[in-house]
């Protein structure tokens, strides 16, 4: 669950995503901080593409998984 999004106009709730084939989520527990990308598909849903565990990575650690302008991969 989360607090208010307000860059999205999206108030505090519990919801599920979809995950990316690509994201591997063996080494994650409920309860776990976490940070993680999401994107919305054409059919409007969500889906993370990227998660990592703050808790355990740092608070900065979806920023080595995500390419940004001027930092490529």
């Amino acid at each position: 669950d989360h607090g208010p999004i307000d860059g999205v106009g999206m108030g505090a709730m519990t919801m599920g995503f979809d995950i990316a084939g690509d994201v591997d989520l063996t080494g994650f527990s409920e309860g776990d901080t976490v940070a993680f990308e999401v994107k919305q598909g054409r059919d409007g849903s969500y889906r993370i593409m990227s998660i990592c565990n703050t808790g355990t990575e740092g608070a900065d650690c979806l920023d080595t998984r995500i390419a940004r302008p001027g930092n490529p991969e």
